[in-house]
């Protein structure tokens, strides 16, 4: 059990209990209750240094056409951030350089759908969706669909965000960095 502590005032105050340790601490640790000593002490939160490293954000720069009833890749196209040069924005898709356990984040917004029409967003590692949403809009109009997943990935796998809808007809998505995008955390080797 871990317990964060990232307020310097709280710290100070966890200084005067008799059960708890504080050793030269740094932003982020973790309390960690240490058996043997019978003390909570601070350590090096589990997870959390590759995580701050291995942080990408990346989205779509313009509008693109959703064809109906198939999956199709989101043409991720712009970096915000990307620590370790993982996104291949030609081919829209991100290559993690090492294996370790994931956290992706895709949201797509739909520009204008007909009543009733089901969209859906998915996380696929090469050609199987590891996460999925789906949704059948009860009114027209402009709505978002989010996917997460934590996922095992292997460096070099490709993974991709993409779009579905089954309208009948093409349908838009939107652009811009709180609308479209792929957002990947590095949690654990």
């Amino acid at each position: 059990m871990s317990i964060f502590v990232d307020h310097k005032a709280l710290k100070h105050l966890l200084r005067k209990l008799k059960d708890v340790e504080i050793v030269n601490p740094t932003d982020g640790e973790a309390l960690v209750y240490e058996a043997l000593t019978e003390l909570w002490k601070n350590k090096p939160a589990p997870g959390l240094g590759n995580a701050l490293k291995g942080c990408r954000d990346a989205m779509l720069a313009e509008t693109q056409s959703i064809p109906n009833n198939t999956w199709t890749t989101v043409n991720i196209d712009t970096e915000y951030y990307d620590d370790l040069n993982e996104f291949d924005l030609v081919n829209h898709r991100f290559v993690p350089s090492t294996t370790g356990r994931y956290l992706i984040v895709g949201a797509i917004r739909w520009t204008n759908t007909p009543d009733g029409c089901p969209t859906g967003i998915g996380i696929f590692v090469g050609a199987v969706a590891v996460g999925a949403y789906y949704y059948r809009q009860g009114s027209a109009g402009v709505f978002s669909n989010i996917v997460t997943a934590v996922v095992q990935l292997t460096a070099g796998q490709l993974v991709t965000l993409r779009a579905w809808q089954n309208s009948g007809a093409a349908q838009t998505i939107d652009t811009g960095s709180a609308i479209c995008y792929i957002a990947v955390v590095h949690l654990t080797p």
